[in-house]
């Protein structure tokens, strides 16, 4: 948007395409179901997705379990979305 708004049409295009390509990544992570949630990095993932998608959040929830941790949303549409949160706990090692 902001290279929209200072004219830059090329910037504008290549973010774009950048934004599209990692909501691309993330909705081909998973299918959002309990066993087979999207895996995300930060939860701005998730709202991001939630909005390339069109659902509106209506309830979210903590699960822990054997398998990780994970951010269940319940959609104002009914439908309910798992995402794998565990990475984001975990600490990166920079060598």
């Amino acid at each position: 948007r902001a290279a929209e708004q200072t004219g830059d049409a090329d910037l504008a295009q290549r973010e774009n395409y950048l934004m599209k390509a990692c909501l691309r990544g993330l909705a081909e992570s998973g299918d959002g179901a309990a066993q087979r949630p999207y895996l995300v990095t930060h939860v701005s993932d998730e709202y991001d997705l939630l909005a390339a998608l069109n659902k509106e959040v209506a309830q979210q929830r903590q699960v822990s379990n054997e398998r990780g941790l994970f951010d269940v949303i319940l959609c104002t549409d009914g439908s309910e979305l798992w995402f794998d949160v565990s990475s984001s706990l975990t600490t990166p090692s920079f060598t």
